[in-house]
């Protein structure tokens, strides 16, 4: 995922507003405690923030891996470690997101802070395709959840598994049952890729069929799915689903041109297919 600059300067800003916390270590338990330097401590943080800034991943990534290392008991040692962990998200290695999110939970497991890191390893799990590992967790995120917001972060996190498993009913009850709302954009994005999903899910007549009916009438069911989730977007902004449906549309395209039925009813489906790209532009589709 290339990171924008828009991106970048929300993600930014989303770590300012994260609540720092001390941890309590023992002297047994600090893996690397390194020379006692809060201005050095403080400095690689503010570096890796000025790096983010600057769209320079790595150095950033390099700095807040040193202070982890060295500064445990440093007060910006929780926001270090979920912004590292985000920055591994971004920069698609989620095996050293979960890696790192799983050090931090192991000396501090229930704080707020520990339930933000929780979230980031879901995340880690469902990219890597860990889908029992990940609802597990979800499932504690849930069980420990202590205000609505954590327990709705949860519950859509469950939603997304649910929705990689094609398990879409769940999915869709999952986010219905949320107590109190999240991003607007999640849930509209989640809920346009579940029904994308069951769009796609459709089987197409096995190619031995010549008949022309099976075929006209799996290409103008697969139309109006396909149509029902554009009008329903409206000014909705599920951005991140977008290139699902258009992807998926694009493929019910060229396998309606590639078809061999009658050339009257191609040409009618065609046009059916027009009305739907057209009823679809906010999605700004091959854009």
């Amino acid at each position: 995922m290339k990171l924008t600059k828009s991106s970048l300067f929300t993600l930014f800003i989303a770590q300012l507003t994260l609540s720092p916390i001390t941890l309590s270590w023992s002297a047994e338990e600090i893996p690397n405690p390194g020379p006692r330097s809060p201005q050095e401590a403080k400095f690689l943080f503010d570096q890796a923030q000025d790096e983010i800034a600057k769209n320079d991943i790595k150095a950033a990534i390099r700095n807040l891996e040193r202070l982890i290392e060295r500064y445990p008991r440093d007060p910006e040692y929780a926001r270090a470690h979920e912004l590292l962990i985000t920055l591994y998200l971004a920069n698609k290695d989620a095996k050293a997101a979960a890696k790192s999110s799983k050090a931090f939970l192991l000396v501090d497991a229930h704080s707020e802070n520990a339930q933000k890191i929780r979230s980031r390893l879901i995340e880690a799990y469902y990219v890597m395709g860990k889908n029992t590992e990940a609802r597990a967790t979800a499932k504690e995120l849930l069980a420990q959840s202590k205000t609505d917001s954590t327990r709705a972060r949860a519950l859509y996190l469950l939603a997304r598994v649910d929705t990689k498993e094609k398990k879409w009913n769940d999915a869709r009850a999952k986010l219905d049952a949320l107590p109190a709302p999240i991003a607007a954009a999640d849930r509209d994005s989640l809920l346009l890729e579940i029904g994308v999903s069951e769009c796609m899910a459709a089987k197409a007549p096995s190619k031995k069929v010549i008949r022309d009916d099976p075929w006209i009438d799996f290409f103008e069911k697969q139309n109006f799915c396909f149509k029902a989730l554009a009008a329903g977007q409206g000014e909705k902004a599920a951005f991140t689903a977008y290139p699902l449906w258009c992807d998926g549309f694009q493929k019910l395209q060229k396998n309606l041109t590639a078809s061999r039925i009658n050339p009257f009813q191609k040409s009618r489906l065609q046009d059916e297919f027009k009305k739907t790209a057209d009823l679809a532009q906010p999605m700004e589709c091959g854009k």
